[in-house]
């Protein structure tokens, strides 16, 4: 084999190992960043929800005119109160929400609006609303915890609201009607962090009162709903950098498994060179080439070695004598030989010690140093 040939096909074995070993290591570990980035990717970029409980409430005081049986100034909540010596109402709304996620920030409003509703009864088209905003819509921003906080007051001017009613009933002279006066907070709360998309519905609390009766009962009503499983649809944010991070990660991972592909096979191992040539030789000259299956007795002959493969076809053809081949059992080397009558043989042989000795003088003379195995060849 020439030495030009295993100078541009062999590496080190020894560095080859290593090298493979630390491009699959880099290869494995990218593999790991990858998974990762990705999971985080796909996780951050989720709808999430976050759960949040709330509650709210209204606690009033029915505030009266001066009249000959009643010497409070007020009545508690929860009673049934006369119209005619009803002054006016004092209520005060209150309004908890409490996020269990620790980086929701909240921007909310509220604002209170009077709602009264005239129809007739046993019917639920209205013959007549009447809307007003009693306190305009305020906005705050929090961002120190997680807890939003409300609390309002609204002096209700019952007479006023009863009186325009009993005037649109007298007008018209209607009969079997109801009317109700609704006093409403409405929040509205929204996140500056993951910002809350869904809140399928505004929160509500308030009072219902009704109106043009001789008695008045009040009634508190809300829709939040009272439990602790409460949750917010907040929006989903793609994380550029993890997916432009992640993009980059798997570009290099296959960089690095052609390079590795690649390496390995222009690396090849000093067994991999024996059997490549010897397949060459093989598939090549076939037809010229005898294989013997029994050892043969080199001490018969004198030995001549030819340099190519090629030098011992010519010998074969000026001669007259068939290529025989003869193996290593140990799978180390290949002999093909060229008997003559005059008990000269003529040998071209493969083996992996002459293709290690060679390299160790090719690098001498380069003066590059590698590790060769110390193991003996047989």
């Amino acid at each position: 084999m020439k030495r030009s040939q295993i100078a541009e096909m062999f590496i080190d074995e020894e560095e080859r190992r290593k090298k493979i070993i630390f491009y699959t290591s880099f290869i494995v570990f990218l593999l790991i960043v990858i998974i990762l980035l990705g999971y985080f990717s796909i996780k951050t970029s989720l709808t999430k929800y976050a759960s949040y409980q709330e509650n709210g409430t209204v606690n009033y005081k029915v505030y009266l005119k001066e009249n000959d049986f009643f010497k409070e100034k007020y009545l508690e909540k929860d009673k049934q109160y006369i119209a005619n010596i009803i002054d006016y109402i004092d209520a005060n709304f209150n309004y908890n929400l409490s996020m269990n996620e620790k980086n929701v920030h909240y921007n909310y409003k509220y604002r209170i609006d009077a709602n009264v509703n005239v129809k007739e009864k046993n019917s639920s088209k209205p013959l007549f609303t009447y809307d007003e905003t009693i306190i305009p819509e305020k906005s705050f921003e929090d961002n120190k915890n997680n807890i939003v906080k409300i609390t309002d007051n609204v002096k209700i001017d019952y007479n006023k609201y009863n009186s325009l009613i009993q005037k649109f009933v007298d007008v018209y002279d209607l009969d079997n009607i109801e009317s109700v006066l609704s006093i409403k907070m409405i929040v509205n709360v929204s996140g500056s962090g993951e910002k809350i998309v869904d809140n399928t519905n505004e929160s509500v609390v308030s009072i219902d009162i009704p109106l043009t009766t001789k008695t008045v009962a009040i009634d508190i009503s809300s829709n939040i709903l009272q439990d602790n499983n409460n949750t917010i649809k907040c929006k989903s944010e793609n994380n550029l950098f993890l997916i432009f991070t992640t993009i980059i990660m798997i570009i290099i991972e296959i960089i690095m498994i052609i390079k590795l592909l690649k390496y390995a096979i222009n690396t090849r191992s000093v067994q991999n060179i024996y059997e490549q040539q010897l397949k060459k030789i093989l598939n090549n000259y076939h037809s010229y080439i005898q294989k013997i299956n029994n050892d043969f007795v080199f001490s018969d002959y004198q030995v001549l070695y030819v340099n190519e493969f090629t030098d011992l076809l010519e010998i074969r053809e000026t001669i007259s004598e068939p290529i025989l081949m003869a193996s290593d059992p140990n799978g180390k080397g290949t002999f093909f030989i060229v008997p003559s009558q005059t008990k000269i043989l003529y040998v071209y042989s493969i083996r992996i010690k002459d293709i290690k000795r060679e390299l160790k003088k090719l690098k001498k003379e380069t003066g590059k140093v590698i590790k060769i195995s110390n193991k003996k060849e047989k």
